[in-house]
């Protein structure tokens, strides 16, 4: 618990960011964990009662379910790196060997 409030200090100025990165990947788990329930729907009320509309529904949102998760993947990726951005340019500010071409690479992606 110490060591969590050690990291949170550290990431107070980037607040948005920590949350919305948290945030994106409580979303993208849950999505992934409802797939594999839809699976098993699929087997045993689509394939037992050989229903092809259940099974092309339920196929369906199966991949509704994927195309949010990558989404919200894609959305923590960018907020982690927004933070690990951040948090490099604050630890390297009063730094005074810092190689010229460094600051090219932490520039903002557009």
């Amino acid at each position: 618990m110490k060591d969590l409030k050690r990291i949170l200090k550290f990431t107070r100025p980037y607040r948005l960011d920590f949350s919305l990165a948290i945030f994106f990947v409580v979303i993208e788990t849950s999505f992934e964990l409802i797939i594999p329930m839809i699976m098993a729907g699929i087997l045993d009320v689509g394939v037992a009662g050989r229903d092809l509309n259940y099974i092309f529904s339920r196929g369906g949102l199966m991949a509704a379910c994927s195309i949010i998760s990558l989404g919200t993947g894609l959305l923590y990726a960018r907020r982690q790196e927004g933070l690990a951005r951040g948090c490099v340019r604050r630890s390297m500010k009063n730094s005074r060997n810092i190689p010229s071409g460094i600051w090219i690479i932490l520039r903002p992606l557009p």
